[in-house]
Order: structure tokens, then C-alpha cells, then sequence
């Protein structure tokens, strides 16, 4: 079967990655004692999968609408690159498992090679049975058959990413403070400046939702004795003024997590009494490290009551 020019750049990437021989369960990202999320559901991450202990390959997903599709890039027992194409309907999972799917490995044949005549490719069977599971965003496993289950992470390549949780977490930490390629400024009425990150607020009372968005402007990360320290600022044309602080840590008795915790005093606090209500300001915003990736990360307040994204201004 031929192999597509996008799967094999994904492969390229991912044998540039330092990753040892032989195929591993993949890397744990547990969450010790850590309190329960009610809200925080959000759909997995759309872009590109793979176990970091392993050559074995990787995936593609897409997601819309709680459909996903996907592109299973591997090596067949002669060790030549081939594909399978995954596609279902994401289900709500149990426990700790947040989105599950079950579906056919789904293999085709006769498409269009490069600049040959257009012909539609057919079928030709199944290369086996997969089980998808996501317990975060951006943390899953998977397994074929009868196999043994993989833990799979997004792909990590333009952006820095450290294990700021060893020993108790495998999980690479993206940087959420690089500057490179993120960055957007706008000036509404000539008086602020905005950068890069923005904080959205959904509260739930009763069957409506309330949504409010605060600007961020950096994002300043700082390695601490037990995780990292995330300070968001917001940049006035002069001077800064705090947002929030977002410290994550990780234990043996708990997490790692990491808790998001909104300072708006200062000068220009005022700025925001008509933006922020009270409840969103006042309230301690609980964050699992498997949902940050390098360009989102989601959490909710302690007493599920209050959801909250966050997402760079030109992440798409």
C-alpha cells in the first residue's frame, strides 16, 4: 500500500524523537489523590498521537462534533510503512475514562498515486480491532486485538516541553510562555495591549450558562522546589498588573495538579468588575497536567461549578 507524503513526514518526526528500542507501555500520567473534576470533559486533542517509548508508529486524529476521525501510521511485518483508517463516534466513558471508542482498523487500496488519473480507493478489509481510550485532553491509550493497552500523548516538536514532575509523572510540560509563533497584539481604542492568551469562564446555575473572558497577556513559567509556576499577567500600555497565578505540583500523597488561583487587585483591578463576577474571581480552579497542551489547557472551580478554558489568540 502506498504511504502518504503527511504520514511519512509524522514519521520522520517521530524517529528524530530520543526514544529507546523496544516498545513500552508509554508514559503515566496518574493523579494522586487528586479531587474530581465534574464539567471538564473536553473532547480529546485533534492533531498528532504517539507513545514517546516506542517506534511502533502513531496516530492522526481529527475531531468534530464528537466524531473522530483518524489515520493509524505503522510498519507491517516486513517492516514497510503502511496506514489504517480509524473512524467512530466518541462515547462518554466510566471512571476515570472520559471518551472511549471501539472500532475496525479499516484498510484501502487502489487510490491515486502521485500525479496519476483520479480513482476512488476501495476497501480491502480490516488490519484488526482498536479501543481508544482518553482520560484527559491530551492523555489516552489504546489497544489492538488482544494486545497490550499503550498510554499515547500528543506529538510534542515546536515547542519545548520538560518533565517538570519526575518521578512521580512521565508527562512532558509544554512551555506556556514561549513567544515563538503565538503571538498576536491588538490595541482596541488605543489604550490596551493583548497578547497571546485569553481565559473564558463558563458558570453553571441551573439549565444556563454564563460565559466571561479575561485577557492574558504572558505567560511567565518558573521552575519551583516541587512542579512549576505559571504567572499571567495583563498588559496595559504601561505597566502590568497580576491576573493569576497557576501553580502546579506533584507529590507522593497527591497530583500532580495544578491550581489556578485569579489575583485582580492593583490599579486597574476596576477594569474588571463589570467582566469578571465575583464568583469566578473569588474561586480556586483545579487544572490535571494531562489537559494542558501548548496552546490550551481546561479546568474547572473546586465546586464544579464554574468551567474554565484558556486558549492563545491565534490557536485555531
Amino acid at each position: 500500500m502506498k504511504y502518504s507524503v503527511t504520514a511519512f513526514l509524522v514519521f520522520i518526526a517521530l524517529c528524530l524523537l530520543p526514544s529507546p528500542a523496544p516498545a513500552q507501555q508509554g508514559p503515566e500520567i496518574p493523579c494522586v489523590d487528586c479531587p474530581p473534576l465534574q464539567f471538564t470533559q473536553p473532547y480529546p486533542f485533534s492533531g498528532n498521537w504517539h507513545n514517546p517509548e516506542s517506534f511502533e508508529g502513531g496516530f492522526m486524529f481529527e475531531i468534530q462534533a464528537g466524531r473522530l476521525g483518524g489515520i493509524f501510521h505503522h510498519y507491517d511485518q516486513d517492516g514497510d510503512p503502511t496506514w489504517a483508517v480509524i473512524i467512530g463516534t466518541l462515547q462518554p466513558g466510566e471512571g476515570e475514562v472520559l471518551w472511549k471508542l471501539e472500532t475496525e482498523l479499516g484498510m484501502v487500496e487502489g487510490g491515486t498515486c502521485i500525479g496519476c488519473p483520479s480513482q476512488q480507493p476501495q476497501p480491502a478489509g480490516s488490519a484488526g480491532t482498536i479501543r481508544l481510550e482518553f482520560l484527559h485532553r491530551n492523555y489516552g491509550r489504546f489497544q489492538i486485538d488482544d494486545g497490550e493497552w499503550q498510554n499515547i500523548v500528543p506529538l510534542l516538536f515546536g515547542i519545548g516541553g520538560q518533565s517538570k514532575f519526575a518521578p512521580h509523572s512521565d508527562q512532558l510540560v509544554p512551555d506556556l510562555g514561549t513567544k515563538t509563533g503565538f503571538w498576536i497584539t491588538t490595541r482596541p481604542h488605543d489604550i490596551l495591549t493583548l497578547d497571546s492568551w485569553v481565559l473564558v469562564f463558563r458558570t453553571f446555575a441551573g439549565l444556563g450558562h454564563h460565559f466571561s473572558t479575561l485577557p492574558v497577556s504572558t505567560v511567565f513559567p518558573q521552575m519551583t522546589e516541587s512542579g512549576v509556576r505559571y504567572t499571567f499577567l495583563y498588559t496595559p500600555t504601561d505597566f502590568s498588573i497580576i491576573i493569576g497565578e497557576m501553580n502546579c505540583t506533584a507529590g507522593a500523597d497527591q497530583g500532580p495538579v495544578c491550581i489556578l488561583e485569579l489575583d485582580l487587585g492593583g490599579p486597574l483591578s476596576s477594569l474588571f468588575e463589570d467582566v469578571i463576577p465575583s464568583t469566578i474571581k473569588d474561586a480556586t480552579y483545579i487544572i490535571h497536567p494531562g489537559n494542558i497542551s501548548p496552546n490550551r489547557f481546561e479546568g474547572e472551580s473546586e465546586d464544579g461549578s464554574i468551567a474554565l478554558s484558556a486558549f492563545r489568540l491565534d490557536y485555531d
